[in-house]
């Protein structure tokens, strides 16, 4: 996958998405990209998030949603590439119940000040 990106050289990072970036359709910096080239990237990412690193899985539904944020979304690949030895272990433990995860950024949209969330159950 990063090969076809461009991004095989590239530093790794410790967060799929960076806390001081907000996204919006017309932020006056970003500039539009190859449409094709953004929405490989993004379904690849997609896949990844539901299938095998659901700690993407926000970042990756933030930058979905537009089609001019390449740099941002580059992050991404960038954060598996410097955690590609980590992983995730579910195991039961007797007398354990189920545990939820949520997070949410009320109103963070600066488009249309939609709510952006996830949720994991364990």
């Amino acid at each position: 996958m990063l090969v076809k990106f461009g991004i095989t050289k590239c530093k790794a990072v410790a967060t799929p998405s960076d806390v001081n970036v907000k996204l919006q359709n017309d932020d006056g910096v970003s500039t539009q990209v190859d449409r094709s080239l953004y929405q490989s990237l993004v379904g690849r990412l997609l896949y990844a998030s539901m299938g095998t690193r659901p700690d993407i899985a926000y970042a990756v539904g933030a930058i979905s949603k537009y089609c001019a944020h390449l740099t941002t979304a580059k992050r991404i690949p960038r954060y598996l590439k410097g955690t590609f030895d980590l992983s995730l272990k579910f195991e039961k433990v007797p007398g354990d119940i189920i545990t939820g995860y949520s997070v949410a950024d009320f109103a963070g949209d600066l488009d249309d000040r939609m709510t952006t969330s996830g949720n994991i159950f364990i």
